[in-house]
């Protein structure tokens, strides 16, 4: 038999590169590992949503089990996009599901950046916005946020001007911060240089303010990020939506994968917007835990930056050792290194159940 290796084989002294058609920038592309916990722990590291599906979802999700075995409706979203659209009062055709908002925010970066284009976002911050813009060849340009954790409008301004995008998550991820004021002043400086992302993934816990949606009805040119994984509780199912031009979203739209929603996720997602006032009660409780957890880290001594979001980001002295504490106490957090925030650790706010468990273990913990 012929010898393969050689001139014209990818060799190298008879040794194969099997990288050799990888583009250059994807060969130590990062990936997010997630794991598996150990049995009986709580999970408070990934930011989910503390309760779960809702009833109704729930419910959806069993019914859509026999048929399984047919493809999903990319389309209609097997009713989401006519009951989203009404309750958003946007055009249907402007709305694009992916699974997660993530995979929104890859695409439309993907669409938008390529080799030598800018991509410029909030850091510390999600690192998705930065591998995004890498695994397309593009450019990151992490914009420092302040000491207080709040995002620099001006500079992020300043750095898009010659960017391909402009990504701006309100609230932030680690930091919890959200943006009160200035948003629309921003979008305005941005949109004629830009693509501007607006990412609001923890949008249902947030206080009222101008948020993405406002200003996409008022005619700026934004594309807003949201997601049925945090407060909606359906994490596991990988659903999040974009609300954009319908032009834009054409041309998204065909860039994506053909079936990237299960029929089963889109049928849970549509049966959660009828149980609004559920979600509405646990926003209640979300923020009423979050609030116990801030006064705790205040009597403690620990600084915590004020969070808008179903988790909050702390200071302690060692945050390692902070985080190995809370496992020995069954609980898992997240210190937020490779979020830019190396100083730093990020806590879920558990179901209020839960809470004076966390709230000892954190005692413990610092102590």
């Amino acid at each position: 038999m012929r010898s393969v290796s050689g001139a014209g084989s990818g060799h190298t002294d008879g040794v194969r590169d099997p990288l050799r058609h990888v583009h250059s920038w994807l060969r130590d592309a990062p990936v997010f590992a997630v794991g598996d916990p150990p049995v009986g722990m709580l999970r408070l590291d990934l930011n989910e949503g503390a309760y779960g599906p809702t009833p109704k979802a729930l419910a959806a999700l069993e019914a859509a089990s026999p048929d399984l075995n047919r493809y999903p409706d990319p389309v209609g979203g097997h009713g989401l996009r006519a009951a989203l659209a009404e309750r958003l009062a946007v055009d249907p055709a402007a709305l694009l599901f992916g699974a997660g908002s993530n995979s929104l925010q890859s695409l439309m970066i993907r669409l938008a950046a390529g080799p030598g284009r800018k991509v410029v976002y909030s850091w510390p911050g999600f690192p998705t916005f930065g591998w995004a813009a890498s695994r397309c060849g593009a450019i990151p340009v992490p914009v420092p946020t302040r000491a207080d954790g709040t995002d620099d409008l001006e500079a992020l301004v300043a750095a898009g001007r010659d960017a391909a995008v402009v990504v701006l998550a309100t609230p932030n991820n680690p930091t919890g911060r959200v943006v009160m004021e200035g948003l629309e002043e921003f979008v305005a400086a941005v949109e004629p240089h830009a693509l501007v992302l607006l990412d609001e993934a923890y949008h249902e816990y947030a206080p009222p303010r101008v948020t993405g949606l406002d200003l996409f009805h008022a005619g700026h040119e934004v594309v807003v990020l949201r997601t049925f994984s945090k407060a909606w509780g359906l994490a596991g199912a990988r659903i999040g939506y974009a609300v954009m031009d319908p032009a834009l979203q054409a041309v998204a739209r065909s860039a994506q994968d053909t079936f990237e929603v299960s029929a089963a996720t889109f049928a849970a997602a549509r049966a959660s917007l009828d149980d609004a006032d559920v979600i509405a009660a646990r926003m209640v409780e979300n923020a009423r835990v979050r609030d116990r957890m801030e006064a705790h880290f205040a009597e403690l001594g620990t600084d915590c930056w004020p969070s808008a979001t179903n988790f909050v980001c702390v200071r302690p002295p060692d945050p390692d050792a902070f985080a190995a504490r809370m496992a020995e106490h069954g609980i898992l957090v997240r210190p937020t290194a490779v979020f830019g925030a190396p100083e730093r650790v990020r806590i879920g706010v558990p179901a209020e159940a839960d809470a004076d468990r966390v709230l000892a273990a954190i005692s413990a913990a610092l102590a």
